[in-house]
């Protein structure tokens, strides 16, 4: 038996098994690298869903329930209010506030920056809307220090740019309703 012989078939088996194993791991690297890009996908679509059910949500629970309704656009206006007045509205800043909290982290996850920057700007917008609201985020400011620094101090920043310019908040405008005529009537 000759063992050179042997031994250069083995050194071909050797590297042809090396060739073939390269081969089904480029191609288990690219079918993994497809298939994180495709989660990576799912996760910003999940993202964006979960941010519009979020405020959804909040907004409907203002929307349809009158006396919140009534109540929210009480302190926009600064009226003055009643203790237990004051009590939900705090406990609807804080969920509104952790609603847009919330909704800040998963975008920041993704990568989705303008669904950050909108939860950003809607917490900026209602805190600068009037001086209850001012004082509302003042008081949450501590615990948002501990749970995301990141959006407290990003909220701020897009505070301070709307007392520069403040065009860019949006007021609701209440819709002025005429009373029939009596040729309509």
């Amino acid at each position: 038996m000759n063992w050179d012989a042997v031994g250069a078939i083995g050194e071909i088996i050797g590297a042809m098994a090396v060739v073939i194993t390269l081969v089904v791991l480029i191609f288990q690297i690219r079918q993994g690298t497809k298939a994180t890009i495709e989660s990576n996908q799912l996760e910003k679509a999940l993202a964006v869903d979960r941010h519009s059910v979020s405020v959804a949500r909040w907004r409907g629970r203002i929307t349809e329930n009158a006396d919140l309704s009534e109540l929210w656009l009480r302190v926009r206006n600064d009226d003055l209010l009643t203790e237990v007045e004051l009590l939900r509205v705090n406990n609807l800043w804080i969920e509104f506030t952790n609603t847009q909290r919330s909704n800040f982290v998963r975008a920041e996850v993704v990568g989705e920056h303008g669904l950050a920057e909108q939860a950003v700007m809607a917490v900026a917008v209602e805190a600068r809307v009037s001086h209850t609201f001012t004082e509302l985020w003042s008081s949450v400011r501590p615990w948002l220090t501990l749970s995301n620094p990141k959006f407290l101090a990003e909220v701020d920043e897009k505070i301070r740019f709307l007392e520069q310019q403040p065009e860019q908040i949006y007021k609701s405008v209440p819709v002025v309703r005429q009373k029939p005529t009596k040729s309509a009537e």
